[in-house]
This record gives C-alpha cells, structure tokens and sequence, in this order.
C-alpha cells in the first residue's frame, strides 16, 4: 500500500504544476521531468490530475488561501486612520 502524499511532500515545483491543472490550466509547454514525477505519484495521468490529485489539491486549500491572504495583504495592506 503507498504511503499517503499530502502537498507539502511536494516540490514547490511539482505544487505550482499540481495547482495549474486544478485551476484548469494544461500540462502543455510544463517541464517533462516535473510532470513525470507526478505521475508516478498517481497524481497525473493524461494530462489530468487523477481523483488522488484532486484530494490533494482539496486539501490543501487552507493552506493555499493562507498563502495568497499573506500575498494580498503585503499588496493591498489595511488603511491607516490617520
């Protein structure tokens, strides 16, 4: 039986493609090597993420949105009252 993969046991590299194709986006033009990778982890397959791909993506959400509500804040940060 496989050991369970979450998000963070990926590259940043192989995270990046994971969320590409979770948003929609395609495999094409991606480095061969990266794609390779995720599919041997049964997390691509057909240029598609597998139903084990998208639960990883699902469960990483909260941490995706962290991330991004840190990115945005450093961009749009609160109005001062002053």
């Amino acid at each position: 039986m496989r050991d369970r993969i979450s998000y963070s046991d990926l590259t940043r590299e192989q995270q990046r493609l994971l969320t590409r194709l979770y948003g929609g986006g395609t495999l094409r033009g991606q480095d061969e090597d990266i794609v390779d990778s995720l599919s041997l982890r049964g997390l691509v397959t057909g240029g598609d993420l597998t139903d084990l791909g998208r639960q990883i993506c699902l469960e990483a959400l909260p941490q995706l949105r962290e991330r991004l509500g840190g990115s945005i804040r450093k961009l749009y940060p609160e109005p001062s009252n002053s």
